[in-house]
């Protein structure tokens, strides 16, 4: 995500914990002095009845193509913060 260039809009504050890298001149809603965050989060699901072997498998593709500085460059680009945790 980046500013807009053409002022259009205006964008008031972020809703994390910490400021966005591609927004570091916007402050949170906290540093803006509203008492509010707010958190996304995107995950990959199977069947519970999915063998062990083939869930650690999956995960560990998942972490591989997540962890690629190209993936992680683009979830950038589109405002989202890359977090790779384990399938448990």
């Amino acid at each position: 995500m980046s500013r807009p260039k053409d002022k259009k809009i205006r964008i008031l504050a972020t809703s994390g914990l910490a400021r966005e890298p591609q927004l570091s001149s916007v402050p949170t809603f906290t540093q803006a002095g509203v008492k509010r965050q707010a958190f996304g989060w995107n995950a990959f699901f199977a069947s519970a009845s999915m063998p062990d072997a083939e869930v650690k498998m999956l995960g560990k593709a998942i972490m591989e193509v997540v962890s690629t500085p190209s993936v992680q460059k683009a979830l950038r680009k589109n405002g989202l913060t890359p977090v790779v945790a384990a399938a448990e």
